[in-house]
């Protein structure tokens, strides 16, 4: 009976140690769950217009995106979504924004701008030694519901356990319909500069990265 009982219990020692071990290969494989920290990110943007420039900003970002421990590569495909509540930018002028909640982006039917990473490509390699390094985030931008391709350059960077990237990109605001907003002889150019800063930390139930 002893024997017995012995035998069954290095089965059921056996098999959760089994059953540990295929959910760390699986964690390993799936990889590092980052979540964005809006307290410190930031999106902005810059728009000439007629004798003047106007200047916005938000830090209402949320999202959150999967990573491999490892990044040896030069090319990653990732599967990333960071959205902006439209509602929340600001040019410090309540007429302009209100224009622009409304007529403009129409926050009402189309509450979020969603950007979504699909590949990074970059000297990745380079991350593990804490480099800043020069990338380009390739995916797709949504505004007022039109979702375009974007190739949008930028800067990454591992540290501390975390993902920091920051970048500029000049966005023509007519290929998304967003209707100009020129009133007469107050023109507004068609570009606008957009610039972001970025940082995300490891989800709560996600391990430090090895690499760092």
């Amino acid at each position: 009976m002893r024997i017995h009982r012995r035998a069954r219990n290095l089965i059921r020692i056996a098999a959760v140690l089994t059953l540990a071990r295929g959910r760390a290969s699986a964690e390993a494989e799936a990889g590092i769950l980052y979540r964005v920290d809006a307290e410190r990110s930031a999106v902005s943007f810059v728009l000439q217009a007629t004798g003047h420039k106007v200047r916005g900003q938000t830090k209402a970002l949320r999202g959150e995106f999967r990573l491999p421990r490892t990044w040896d590569t030069e090319s990653l495909a990732v599967s990333a979504r960071v959205e902006i509540d439209a509602a929340s930018l600001d040019t410090g002028s309540r007429k302009r924004d209100a224009k622009m909640h409304g007529e403009t982006l129409d926050v009402e039917q189309y509450p979020a701008i969603a950007f979504e990473v699909e590949r990074v490509k970059g000297p990745l390699g380079r991350l593990a030694g804490g480099s800043e390094i020069a990338v380009s985030l390739e995916g797709k931008l949504t505004i007022r519901g039109i979702t375009r391709p974007v190739s949008i350059p930028a800067q990454l960077a591992l540290k501390a356990g975390e993902v920091r990237v920051r970048g500029e990109y000049t966005l023509t605001w007519t290929d998304y319909g967003v209707p100009d907003p020129s009133v007469f002889v107050l023109r507004v150019s068609k570009d606008m500069t957009v610039l972001f800063f970025v940082v995300a930390s490891p989800a709560a139930d996600a391990a430090p990265s090895s690499i760092l």
